[in-house]
């Protein structure tokens, strides 16, 4: 049986509508929307805030860790579920264990968030994220093992931001390249 170690980021942010929403990157290989993140790489074993902080720096380029954001453990500790039918390993079952962080801005999230119009985004409403049936499995996971639910959570920025103002696309299909928000 296989066994993946992973870390992924939520990032929360508060819309100046006053409802809660959430950044998620495309998957390339599935097509869904998932947590910015992914596997703990040789080296990083046991350092899960080192791989979400590459993963991060990776994904949301040119983002830097220290200078635009920091990261915050949701979790005491690593959550595991399983095996599960891996879709990478061609359905071999496999054990997941994953720690999740939450991001916090340090600068204007705006100005941030706009050179990644282009590189696979999508902000969902929490309602949204609740019911879209293109949200990977990873957001359904830290769901269930976060006490009190996402919307417990702060938002990676204390001021709110018009979602109108953060570039978007056409709607929130997976294929849609661009930094969507899904009306």
């Amino acid at each position: 049986m296989r066994e993946i170690e992973l870390a992924h980021v939520l990032i929360k942010l508060r819309g100046a509508d006053d409802r809660s929403y959430y950044l998620l990157h495309r998957h390339e290989k599935w097509g869904d929307w998932t947590l910015v993140g992914g596997h703990v790489e040789p080296g990083e074993e046991g350092l899960w805030s080192r791989t979400a902080e590459r993963e991060t720096e990776e994904e949301m380029a040119p983002l830097q860790r220290a200078r635009d954001f920091l990261l915050v453990p949701l979790l005491t500790r690593p959550v595991t579920w399983g095996p599960k039918p891996s879709r990478s390993a061609g359905g071999a079952l496999t054990v997941y264990r994953a720690q999740f962080f939450r991001l916090v801005f340090r600068r204007d999230p705006a100005s941030l968030l706009a050179p990644l119009a282009e590189r696979g985004f999508i902000l969902l409403s929490e309602d949204q994220l609740a019911t879209d049936a293109n949200v990977g499995d990873l957001v359904r996971q830290l769901e269930q093992h976060l006490e009190g639910g996402l919307s417990e959570l702060p938002a990676a920025w204390t001021s709110p931001i018009d979602p109108d103002l953060i570039p978007r696309g056409s709607g929130n299909a997976p294929a849609t390249p661009g930094l969507a928000r899904a009306n």
